[in-house]
């Protein structure tokens, strides 16, 4: 997030300090800003070198670094002389906190989220703790060599003792930073544990020249990606490579104010983490109610708000206009709405359902045009959420754009995600008069037959998959009900050329492997009947679409609508039993077939004694043959004594083999139709002891 004009702070920081992982790191250059003016290390070993009537040059650290050199003159002084100087150069009362010192705690809310480590010797951090009063109130303070476990504390760290413990405890020399860090090892343990934490660490004031960040570092090659140091822009590189990332500033000319852009970028952040909720919808509210993208902080400031789920939902209350979504597209915080496989996180899911309600409040179809010039597939929570909105809504939408969007769903339709019922009640609202192509589509995606992955439990001959519908059963029911049957007169040809080809699906994926006894299908076996529904049937899907074929040609033949002879002669054409049967039946219904007429379909099409199609054959012998031609008589008669004959000179077949099932259907229903002709019933008579026999 971009904090000044020139600091920009890294997403995983702000996220850090707000879900209370943060651990500031504070080195020298926090104490060093006036009024603390505390010495740096170089400057330290200055002054006590001086005190020893010594000196110690800048240039000399290369080769003596500065605890080196302090090392050599307490050796010389017995052992003490160095941390009792030390404790009272960082003791001056001349000395305050900086504005960093008080800055720096305000980015934690309490003492049980804060987490400061410092190398500083002064008390400067406790001074200003104390005086926030109840708001860190009861904070831990661990001086070293009694550190706590690097991840897992609360409050504040002394790596390096402080003034308020006896002297020999700081560690300023050489073989001071020699028992922390190797023998005793009380630092590098802590640094080892807090490295490895799930904590995010930020240095503070800490230079790559500094004596202090070499000890730091020899942790620091475990490579994780949690490490942040607030450095000088020339500093940045140093950083890198240790394994820290730099959020770089630039230093300002003046020397009093060199830190100035530190100081800023503190200030902003800390401002930032104190502002509540009303703060943030008040900005918000400002920012959504002009143009995007005209002011680079504003942005930042917006990113931030984008990523947190309570700010997102602010967002969502105030943005208004297309512009927002073409900025945050520009943001790619809209890509997961294309991604079809992608789970979306609850502030893209509120993305969502704003940039679904903007695009039905507008009048434009700008939104629909962004979403079909993408050309990827939609996320299923995107899909879902138009359809509900589509369906819930009071707003006025013109028919074409209405159309587009339903057509946009359904061909983005997520099987199981997207609700079926609210797609309905979009449905309803379309003029079936006017945009019938809409309907005509969703016929065809619903209706539309895949397989489920699953056994089929039809048959024994079935093959190795089941297959169902694109939606549940209850929702063909509902469609069928409330939006196909009353408008059949316009949609008869869509459900009907639909269905049929999907019942020639089923047919051919669902029907015996063995092509010689196709006509054994496991579709026609689960029917009992065209004319009776069997809502209770497995699978339901099909008894749904058996049932709206029939009762769309019966429409039709209500209606004396002629396209029903183009069906009657596709379904007799096709190799799907199930269709037969339907036409069977069509054409028992139809008035302005004859007796004649449907007799000779059955045997002009070989069907009179196909097993399949016995309870659609039978009622036609039963309701027609008494007034059929006694040439058409004779037909079904010589038919029937064909296939007997043909039984009994069949070589290899048992007994039970040698019968026909449709044969005493037909002969039964020959005597159920009342043939008068005694011709007709000398010959059946030897036919049924021969069938029987």
């Amino acid at each position: 997030m971009l904090l000044t004009d020139h600091v920009d702070i890294p997403t995983e920081l702000i996220r850090a300090q707000e879900e209370e992982r943060l651990v500031v790191f504070a080195g020298a250059g926090v104490s060093m800003a006036s009024p603390s003016n505390i010495p740096g290390f170089v400057d330290l070993a200055k002054a006590v070198a001086k005190s020893y009537g010594q000196k110690y040059y800048v240039k000399q650290q290369r080769v003596q670094p500065p605890d080196v050199f302090l090392g050599s003159l307490n050796s010389k002084n017995g052992g003490q002389g160095v941390h009792e100087i030390v404790k009272q150069i960082m003791s001056r009362e001349t000395s305050r906190p900086s504005q960093l010192h008080n800055l720096i705690p305000l980015l934690f809310k309490s003492a049980r989220d804060l987490k400061i480590v410092t190398t500083n010797y002064d008390a400067h951090f406790l001074t200003v703790l104390k005086n926030y009063g109840e708001r860190y109130d009861g904070f831990d303070i661990f001086r070293a060599p009694a550190l706590p476990r690097g991840d897992d504390f609360r409050g504040i760290v002394y790596l390096h003792g402080n003034v308020e413990q006896d002297s020999r405890w700081l560690v300023v020399t050489n073989r001071d930073f020699g028992r922390a860090y190797l023998t005793e090892g009380w630092a590098r343990d802590f640094l080892r544990d807090l490295y490895l934490s799930d904590y995010t660490i930020l240095f503070i004031g800490y230079s790559h020249r500094d004596t202090i960040v070499d000890y730091l570092a020899r942790g620091l090659d475990i490579r994780q990606s949690n490490r942040y140091a607030l450095v000088s822009a020339s500093d940045a590189e140093r950083w890198k490579e240790i394994n820290v990332i730099p959020v770089s500033y630039p230093l300002t000319p003046e020397k009093k104010k060199v830190h100035y852009e530190l100081q800023k970028a503190l200030e902003n952040w800390t401002s930032l983490a104190s502002s509540d909720l009303e703060i943030h919808t008040d900005r918000i509210k400002s920012i959504a109610g002009k143009k995007p993208g005209i002011d680079q902080k504003v942005d930042s400031y917006l990113t931030y708000c984008l990523n947190r789920e309570d700010l997102t939902e602010v967002f969502c209350r105030f943005a208004e206009g297309f512009a927002w979504v073409e900025w945050l597209d520009s943001k790619a915080m809209l890509d997961n709405l294309f991604r079809e496989e992608e789970p979306l996180t609850e502030i893209e899911k509120s993305l969502t359902r704003w940039f679904v309600k903007t695009a039905f409040v507008s009048s434009s179809q700008e939104h629909l045009t962004f979403l079909a010039s993408r050309r990827s597939s939609l996320n299923p929570y995107l899909v879902s959420s138009i359809v509900e909105q589509m369906a819930d809504s009071d707003l006025e939408i013109p028919d074409t754009c209405q159309a587009e969007w339903l057509n946009l769903i359904l061909n983005n339709w997520h099987k199981g995600e997207t609700p079926c019922l609210a797609m309905l009640k979009a449905l309803k609202k379309v003029d079936v008069t006017t945009n019938p192509w809409i309907i005509t589509k969703a016929i065809q995606s619903f209706f539309s037959l895949s397989q489920t992955g699953k056994p089929a439990k039809l048959s024994l001959f079935h093959r190795q998959y089941d297959l169902e519908p694109l939606v549940k059963t209850d929702c063909l029911k509902k469609f069928w009900s409330e939006i196909i049957e009353p408008n059949l007169d316009i949609l008869h040809e869509d459900i009907l050329s639909i269905l049929t080809s999907q019942l020639m699906k089923a047919v051919t994926d669902m029907s015996v492997i063995n092509g010689s006894v196709r006509e054994y299908d496991s579709i026609c076996s689960a029917r009992k009947t065209i004319e009776e529904s069997e809502p209770e049937s497995s699978p339901e899907w099909l008894h749904i679409y058996i049932d709206f074929v029939r009762d769309t040609i019966l429409h039709l033949i209500k209606t004396d609508n002629k396209d029903r002879n183009f069906y009657y002669e596709w379904w007799r054409r096709s190799r799907a039993p199930i269709l037969w049967r339907i036409l069977l039946y069509a054409v028992s219904e139809d008035p302005s077939c004859s007796d004649d007429d449907r007799v000779r379909i059955v045997l002009d099409n070989g069907w009179l004694i196909n097993p399949v199609l016995k309870a659609e054959t039978a009622k036609i012998i039963s309701n027609s043959l008494r007034t059929t031609s006694t040439s058409v008589l004779m037909k079904v008669v010589e038919t029937i004594e064909r296939e007997l004959d043909r039984l009994s000179r069949v070589p290899n077949l048992g007994d039970g083999q040698r019968s026909n099932p449709a044969i005493g259907e037909i002969l039964l229903a020959i005597e159920k139709s009342g043939v008068d002709s005694p011709e007709i019933k000398k010959l059946v008579k030897p036919l049924k002891e021969k069938e029987r026999s």
